[in-house]
């Protein structure tokens, strides 16, 4: 299969894989880093203007034999020029994590809002449309959500792992849905795929005792009553004997504790199981928050999976794609 890497500047296009010996990573992940871009391009000829910091890069990669996807559009936050060889590298991030995102603030939401009404202010301050999973947008605040010197960026990954979400800013959006139930924010089926051996170049299945929990708990102080109450996950996959897992935080509200228990474990039985995966040419996967199924593979790894990263890799010598899963939660 022969390979096809497209990369336009601000609309204009700039290099071509094999034809200006481009090179360069793209990975994008689940929520918790942005989607990041490096390239490196030839500028043997010098008829490529340096580009600034702030431009937007269009990146679309796959096969001629299938045509190129696109996969992002990211910003250029560093650009380094190097000699002899006359070689331009360029770093970008997500052109969705805007400036705004990282600006401190101070403020907070109270009962009768909902989760949702948070997020959409947050997506709303920042030009952004939220897209949040119903299930995580009614959530009723009990007392308070609280913004103290915090940017709305770190606010919303702390969201996300407060109630065991993903959190995405992506094509315009804010995405908050559920963590490893394979959902979009509109309550459909994520992207799915299915690989056998055969869709491979490699890959690796592991299964880990150490972080392995039977239960997860999380303590709540009522003040009704002055007593502290233990509340403990429900969801989850048997421990078969491990231990539990008590978080160290003791939390205001019932809801807060029960659903930083779920998290916790969730986390937990997610991080047993990694699965990595080399794909053959020609298959492209699915991105972060997709479904893989693997078939063929035998034992109990014929199962569903999420992705959590999908990573590209290109030079002249090729396109390799690689995707990094854990357990889809049933």
């Amino acid at each position: 299969m022969t390979p096809i890497v497209d990369v336009s500047l601000d609309g204009a296009p700039v290099a071509l894989i094999g034809k200006r010996a481009l090179s360069g990573q793209i990975v994008e992940s689940d929520g918790e880093r942005a989607d990041t871009l490096h390239l490196e391009i030839s500028n043997y000829d010098g008829r490529i203007a340096k580009p600034a910091t702030g431009q937007k890069v269009l990146v679309a990669v796959g096969w001629e034999e299938a045509g190129p996807a696109k996969i992002g559009e990211f910003v250029i936050t560093e650009v380094t020029k190097t000699g002899p060889r006359a070689e331009l590298h360029l770093t970008g991030d997500s052109a969705d994590l805007k400036k705004t995102l990282k600006g401190q603030k101070t403020r907070s939401w109270k009962a009768p809002k909902t989760l949702g009404d948070v997020l959409k202010e947050v997506a709303s301050d920042n030009g952004l449309q939220a897209a949040v999973h119903d299930s995580l947008g009614s959530i009723k605040i009990e007392k308070l959500i609280a913004q103290t010197g915090e940017s709305d960026m770190h606010l919303v990954m702390r969201l996300a792992r407060q109630y065991g979400a993903l959190a995405k800013f992506q094509g315009g959006r804010l995405i908050f849905l559920p963590r490893g139930a394979g959902l979009t924010a509109s309550g459909g089926q994520a992207g799915r795929v299915t690989i056998t051996p055969n869709d491979t170049e490699g890959f690796t299945f592991t299964t880990r005792d150490r972080q392995r929990r039977a239960k997860c708990k999380a303590v709540h102080y009522d003040r009704k009553t002055g007593k502290r109450e233990e509340i403990g996950s429900e969801a989850g996959e048997a421990g078969d004997g491990a231990p539990d897992y008590v978080h160290p935080h003791v939390f205001g509200t019932q809801l807060e504790a029960k659903h930083h228990a779920a998290s916790r474990k969730g986390k937990f039985d997610r991080d047993c199981r990694p699965f990595h995966v080399t794909l053959a040419p020609g298959q492209v996967g699915v991105g972060p928050g997709g479904v893989v199924t693997t078939l063929g593979f035998g034992d109990d790894d014929d199962r569903d999976w999420i992705v959590k990263s999908r990573v590209f890799g290109f030079s002249s010598a090729g396109l390799v794609v690689r995707l990094a899963c854990e357990p889809k939660e049933e």
